[in-house]
């Protein structure tokens, strides 16, 4: 049985190893902006890899609970949200062995915003895995990867420090 269980930790290790040729940046979007501005920013996703990937975004809000761990809800329900606000130039990304692709993440910051507050959202891109016609004998993990972007508008005139801005 020891003999099963280290095969499937080596297993695991190689796979996950194998995973870390994506690398999606940047980790945190801080836009600013007038009221009825829109404004961009570029995300990049890189392949160094030797498998294709693709991946699908999805919105969700989000905030710190007293012991300060994250909770998801979701998009638009909470009063901080931005992520109606959010448009993007490609909702599936798909990256071929060695590629780099930049997609376009714009926020519309509305004419009447809320008050004059930080908002927040998370941008999640989410691996989409192909199914196998065939599978072969044996033990099968498959081995997904999420990642998250935090995107957060400050209204003008607002700046770190002030009561409106949570720290992060």
């Amino acid at each position: 049985m020891k003999y099963y269980l280290a095969l499937f930790i080596v297993y695991l290790c190689n796979t996950l190893a194998h995973a870390q040729g994506i690398s999606i940046s940047p980790s945190r979007i801080f836009f600013k902006g007038e009221p009825g501005q829109t404004v961009s920013q570029i995300i990049t996703f890189s392949n160094a890899s030797t498998a294709d990937f693709q991946f699908i975004a999805n919105l969700k809000d989000w905030d710190r609970d007293s012991l300060g761990v994250k909770k998801y809800v979701p998009a638009g329900q909470r009063k901080q949200s931005n992520s109606t606000w959010l448009s993007l130039s490609e909702n599936t990304v798909r990256l071929a062995p060695g590629e780099e692709k930049k997609i376009n993440l714009s926020m519309t910051i509305p004419v009447d915003p809320a008050p004059l507050e930080q908002t927040n959202s998370m941008l999640f891109f989410t691996q989409v895995k192909e199914q196998q016609k065939e599978l072969a004998k044996g033990f099968h993990v498959n081995v997904l990867l999420e990642v998250g972007i935090q995107v957060y508008h400050t209204p003008t005139g607002l700046d770190a420090g002030d009561p409106g801005v949570p720290r992060i």
